[in-house]
């Protein structure tokens, strides 16, 4: 039985999977360190999305220990697959986890969609009922826009000690102030989204959005899998991509 080693390397984590031939997942997991040698010696085929750095030396540790045992293979942002257009002139400008998440949920079903993406950065995608990518958001994450706003304004002392993760109601402290504004704007965000944009799933993503989706009532929604789910789609049923 052939093994299958799934990558979605981002910007700040990886996230990997590894299935057998009949597409049943057997083992998953976060960061480079819990994928051991026992995980790739028998690894036969190895799916790729990158959206971080091609150069970081953990991501080609791990490939240069595969490139001579099994072939690998690297997914790219397409104009269009079975029905799915995306928006974008040039779509290489596009990241690729944003189009394999919208690949994920297109395999998934047909249908309109939303997918919000809470990662290391905040992202949002709408799909109409033809398949037609009709554009996203990209927002900067609550860690960024709070690094942003210290760096901006000497005079906020902000305490990470102090901080309290995940809430949105008034601020009573500095880190409050900041940390549930930004929750808050985010939350809005969502909000606004969901009301404009009616859509038959809404799909909830990425390392930070467990809150989220509690604070939407809409935790149904959270899937963790979306890129790899894209990423077995494009190489399953776009086998002209990967001869």
């Amino acid at each position: 039985m052939s093994m299958i080693l799934e990558l979605d390397a981002g910007n700040t984590c990886l996230k990997w999977r590894i299935k057998s031939s009949d597409q049943m997942s057997l083992k998953s997991g976060v960061g480079f360190k819990t994928l051991s040698k026992n995980n790739l010696e028998t690894i036969t085929e190895c799916r790729l999305a990158v959206v971080g750095s091609h150069s970081n030396p953990e991501l080609q540790s791990v490939l240069s220990g595969l490139r001579d045992q099994c072939k690998i293979i690297e997914a790219k942002t397409l104009s269009n697959w079975r029905g799915l257009v995306n928006s974008y002139s040039d779509p290489n400008r596009m990241g690729v986890d944003r189009w394999l998440a919208m690949m994920g949920a297109w395999s998934a079903e047909q249908g309109t969609h939303l997918i919000i993406d809470s990662g290391t950065a905040f992202k949002a995608d709408i799909i109409d009922q033809s398949g037609m990518h009709l554009g996203g958001y990209i927002l900067p994450s609550q860690d960024m826009q709070r690094d942003a706003l210290l760096k901006k304004t000497d005079k906020v002392i902000y305490q990470k000690e102090n901080a309290a993760q995940f809430q949105i109601a008034p601020g009573q402290s500095t880190e409050a102030c900041i940390d549930n504004g930004i929750n808050l704007s985010q939350l809005a965000f969502a909000e606004y989204l969901i009301a404009t944009h009616s859509a038959s799933r809404l799909w909830l993503t990425g390392g930070n959005v467990r809150w989220l989706a509690e604070q939407l009532n809409r935790v149904n929604a959270v899937t963790s899998d979306l890129v790899l789910d894209g990423l077995s789609a494009y190489c399953n049923k776009c086998d002209d991509l990967c001869d």
